[in-house]
């Protein structure tokens, strides 16, 4: 078989290059691969040594001076001195006469009716010897009662007013009359008292007129040092109390029942500047008052 030029022949079935082949010409540059992957961090590093201990630093400046503490507790008062020696007695001097107020007298026990009774039925039977005092309003009766003796009457306005006295015998009964017979309407109130003078114990009994108004003016006394002040205040017509006035020690007060609304009490010296009962009340209205001091 016959090659051609720069054709391959073979020899014994072994391809043979018989000829030199041509070099071609060298390529383009080729681009840039891809960068690497960044590798792995390494191990730290052994810890270098403890360097030199450094220079002990400047003294720091002097601070501010402190706050002034408190002030502490003052201390405990000292033990009082002892007493003084005594003074030389006076003269004496001029003997001054006269008597000394002694003790009022006073109240042992009180009652009052103001249903239109004839009398008051009180706790007890009255002691011998201690005083009874009744004050008395009501329209029709101005007798007064075995054994009582009358101090005062006064008869202006629809009622009587009348203060009446009596001293105790021995087996007094607990109920009392100071007046001739029941009136039907009225009001009693009754005192029994003790430690009053042996003679003429009542040194001054009044009643007054009949008085209209929305206030019951008190029947003034005066109240003398040693002297018991017994007073009471009666509302004829049906007007009720609201309030009193200068009562002292209250015995009664019913203000809005019965035949008769009333107000009494007792007093001293000690008690109030006078003796006399007002009152006030929640309408126009008639009222009777009594007082006496008993020395």
């Amino acid at each position: 078989m016959t090659l051609a030029k720069g054709s391959l022949s073979q020899v014994k079935g072994k391809p043979t290059n018989t000829l030199r082949p041509r070099q071609g010409p060298t390529g383009p540059q080729g681009s840039l691969g891809p960068t690497g992957a960044t590798g792995a961090t390494g191990p730290a590093g052994a810890t270098g040594p403890t360097g030199p201990t450094g220079a002990t630093g400047a003294t720091g400046a002097t601070g501010p001076a402190g706050a002034t503490g408190a002030t502490g507790p003052t201390g405990a008062t000292g033990a009082t001195g002892a007493t003084g020696a005594t003074g030389p007695t006076g003269p004496t001097g001029p003997s001054g006469g006269g008597y000394t107020d002694g003790s009022p007298p006073t109240v042992v026990q009180f009652g009052v009716d103001n249903t239109g009774s004839q009398g008051v039925t009180l706790g007890s039977a009255p002691t011998n010897g201690n005083l009874l005092i009744a004050m008395c309003f009501n329209p029709t009766v101005s007798t007064i009662g075995s054994g009582w003796t009358q101090n005062t009457i006064v008869s202006t306005g629809t009622d009587y007013g009348i203060v009446i006295q009596k001293v105790a015998g021995a087996g007094e009964s607990t109920t009392q009359n100071p007046i001739g017979s029941a009136p039907g309407t009225g009001v009693i109130c009754m005192w029994e008292v003790t430690g009053q003078g042996a003679t003429n114990p009542v040194m001054v009994a009044v009643t007054q007129a009949e008085t209209s108004g929305n206030l019951g003016n008190p029947v003034a006394l005066q109240i003398l040092s040693g002297t018991l002040f017994l007073g009471a205040v009666s509302v004829v017509t049906p007007a009720n109390i609201i309030k009193t006035y200068n009562v002292g020690q209250q015995d009664a007060l019913i203000d809005s029942s019965g035949d008769r609304r009333v107000v009494a009490g007792h007093a001293t010296i000690n008690d109030v500047p006078y003796g006399g009962i007002g009152v006030r009340l929640d309408s126009t209205g008639g009222t009777k008052a009594a007082s006496c001091i008993i020395g």
